[in-house]
């Protein structure tokens, strides 16, 4: 029993701190890139009344998103490496690139990007964290 609550709490920190900083860095890079802000994002309107920001909402959004699915990922995985996380993280991506793609009005130019630097920098931080909480024999 402690060591599943132990290998689910270690999944969780993992999800945690590899979406928390892979939204802390997409929004920084989204904030200071001026190509790439956020200047059209559909959320609920009912939000608005709490902060009317896009950027705010789309990194909220990001992390939930990028959180439950690294989450789940992770509690089937038996041996967790970064080799088994690559399909989850590439489907991540799409799902979130998706929403940019139906309800935004960006250039291809824009969602290439975008999608890459999501790619490249998801890919960075799973594989850096994994290499820390999961040391390979």
């Amino acid at each position: 029993m402690l060591k599943i609550k132990n290998r689910l709490l270690k999944i969780l920190v993992v999800s945690f701190l590899i979406s928390l900083i892979f939204t802390l860095i997409d929004m920084l890079l989204h904030y200071s890139i001026s190509y790439l802000n956020i200047i059209q994002y559909t959320y609920p309107q009912s939000l608005l009344n709490i902060i009317n920001n896009d950027l705010f909402w789309y990194s909220l959004f990001k992390f939930l998103t990028t959180f439950s699915m690294i989450f789940i990922t992770l509690l089937f995985i038996k041996r967790i490496n970064f080799v088994k996380l690559i399909i989850p993280l590439l489907i991540t991506i799409v799902f979130l690139q998706i929403r940019y793609l139906y309800y935004s009005n960006y250039t291809i130019y824009w969602h290439i990007l975008n999608s890459t630097l999501h790619l490249i920098i998801l890919m960075l931080i799973a594989y850096i964290i994994l290499k820390i909480f999961y040391k390979q024999r």
